[in-house]
């Protein structure tokens, strides 16, 4: 059975897979090394807030099974900040530029409302956060839990992510793959 499709379908499902990817891009699974120079992150030298200056992502997309193709993203001009309060919550408000490359299409769409806001907890090797939700309106209340790369008390924090997750478009009625992996550091 063929299947035709106009550039009106084309284009929603372009921006289905951008959906799938930001919302992918947010529940990890990490795994990484420790490096045993840098300082010990607790929930006391956590609190406050931090810029959001890198947040970059791979993914492969599948369509039933079967590759469809790569995914990059990166964001630039940001002057988002996340909050961490005493309490285990967390909340982020600004903005930033975030660019969608495939093999074939190049995006750029500003993000105004930060990234989400939600609950955390924080281990002396990883950081595990709710509600992330990267302007797509689809918060994830699944924990994202990245590994802390680098550690540098009231300076950096260097995390990283994988995760797997498969969805169903209705629309299409396909099941959507993603495999990603994601790098993001926090500055003060």
């Amino acid at each position: 059975m063929s299947c035709r499709m106009s550039v009106q379908p084309y284009s929603e499902m372009r921006n289905f897979f951008f959906l799938l990817l930001t919302l992918s891009l947010f529940t990890f699974t990490a795994c990484g090394d420790d490096d045993a120079t840098m300082a010990e992150l607790n929930q006391d030298n956590i609190v406050g807030d931090w810029n959001l200056t890198a947040f970059n992502n791979d993914a492969s997309i599948t369509l039933d099974g079967q590759p469809f193709g790569d995914v990059t993203s990166s964001i630039a001009n940001s002057n988002a900040v996340v909050s961490f309060a005493a309490d285990g919550t967390w909340s982020s408000t600004g903005m930033y530029d975030i660019t969608i490359m495939t093999t074939d299409t190049t995006e750029t769409e500003t993000v105004t409302d930060g990234i989400g806001s939600g609950t955390y907890t924080v281990t002396a090797t990883e950081l595990s956060m709710t509600g992330i939700d990267a302007g797509d309106e689809a918060d994830t209340e699944t924990p994202t839990v990245f590994t802390v790369n680098n550690f540098q008390l009231n300076a950096l924090l260097d995390l990283s992510g994988t995760a797997s997750e498969t969805t169903m478009d209705p629309f299409f009625n396909l099941t959507i793959g993603a495999d990603v992996s994601t790098e993001m550091t926090l500055e003060r």
